[in-house]
């Protein structure tokens, strides 16, 4: 009753406000590091910018090395979050959820008549990319896209969603990518310069399990380590922070047969980007189309062909702000080509690398030069104003 009371009050409060229109609210449950330079980047153009973050992911908040929000307001539940969201009347607010979409987040969309305009973000589609089943997830996944004031879209797996599912967008879209820091590079030294190349893995691994995905990913990885160990060249792999509690004993007994195969432990953003500058290209594709097409033709399998046209990654931005080429290797691969329109990535399948070990050294250093410059033009301080203007103009 008191809930109910205090949750009245807050709604007759909210109307009366002013809006502020130099605040942005950006509300999460975690800070990925898309949330981190949006936040950064609105911040460089003078708007206050407060996060709403569900109080279990706090800790999150220690990889950050810049000031990216200006003040961070815990929640722990739907109810909570609300309220505190009707304590402010910003510009917009822009919540961002992950694969399984927070009731939280369905449940500021279905409020927004007494909050004001929302921005809705999601980091992975989840419906026909993780399960085609229809669940409490799905059904929430499908009102938030269907019903925010407007969606901010990473990648291109939406489109997925409207030409299988007939899914209709009701609010305004924007294709905003995670984009680059275009910080870190001015504290790189001058290099040394190698005849052997060095390529390397900043991502997600699976676990060891049973399944066929992570089978499809170990001899992936196989196969990158002893084509380059032929080579003489040297292939590393920088784990990301959700691998740090999983068993990767696999990978490390598979370590001990090739001395040109490194796994670190995982990094913050700037130590991950200056460890990736002293390589010479980042690989995102880490499977052999063989074996892609056979997993595709499974009865059991779903959504993976589709995932790999569709999908995007921060990975190719992390390469780019450490100044090196991405190099991806799915042939439909919509994120991939969209970069390389803008000189920001090349294509090579697994298949492929063997053949083109040669031609990527010689053009290692133009390449580097390529990358910079796509660096550039993909800083998320210059792209950041489209975003603006999208927000004023819902």
């Amino acid at each position: 009753m008191e809930n109910a009371m205090l949750k009245i009050f807050l709604e007759k409060e909210h109307n009366y406000k002013k809006q502020n229109k130099r605040e942005i609210v950006l509300v999460t449950d975690h800070v990925k590091p898309r949330v981190a330079k949006i936040g950064y980047a609105l911040r460089s153009k003078k708007y206050e910018v407060v996060l709403l973050l569900k109080k279990s992911s706090y800790p999150e908040l220690n990889r950050l090395d810049y000031k990216c929000f200006d003040k961070v307001v815990p929640f722990s539940d739907k109810f909570s979050v609300y309220k505190k969201c009707l304590l402010r009347k910003p510009l917009v607010y822009h919540i961002f959820t992950e694969a399984c979409v927070g009731d939280w987040a369905q449940y500021l969309i279905e409020n927004k008549s007494k909050l004001g305009n929302i921005v809705y973000d999601q980091y992975d589609v989840y419906r026909g990319m993780v399960t085609e089943k229809e669940d409490d997830i799905s059904v929430r996944e499908k009102y938030c896209l269907e019903n925010a004031d407007g969606l901010c879209c990473r990648m291109f797996e939406t489109q997925y969603l409207k030409h299988e599912y007939g899914y209709r967008f009701k609010g305004k879209r924007i294709l905003f990518l995670d984009y680059c820091w275009n910080l870190y590079h001015s504290q790189k030294k001058q290099q040394k310069k190698y005849e052997h190349l060095r390529f390397i893995y900043g991502g997600r691994l699976l676990p060891v399990s049973n399944q066929d995905r992570y089978k499809i990913e170990l001899e992936g990885i196989k196969y990158i380590t002893k084509t380059v160990q032929e080579n003489k060249d040297f292939f590393v792999i920088v784990p990301s922070e959700s691998c740090q509690n999983k068993k990767f004993h696999t990978y490390r007994n598979f370590k001990k047969s090739y001395s040109h195969l490194l796994i670190k432990e995982p990094m913050s953003f700037r130590q991950l980007i200056s460890y990736e500058s002293h390589m010479d290209y980042g690989m995102d594709c880490i499977e052999l189309k063989k074996d892609i097409e056979v997993y595709q033709n499974k009865k059991d399998a779903f959504g993976l062909s589709a995932k790999n046209q569709y999908y995007a990654t921060n990975k190719y931005f992390d390469y780019l702000d450490a100044g090196i080429m991405p190099i991806y290797g799915r042939n439909k691969e919509m994120f991939g080509r969209y970069l390389k329109y803008f000189g920001g990535a090349l294509h090579c399948t697994l298949e492929e690398l063997p053949e083109k070990l040669e031609e990527l050294r010689k053009t290692r250093e133009n390449n580097k030069k390529r990358a910079c410059k796509a660096r550039e033009i993909l800083a998320i301080t210059n792209q950041i104003d489209r975003l603006i203007k999208f927000y004023n103009e819902l």
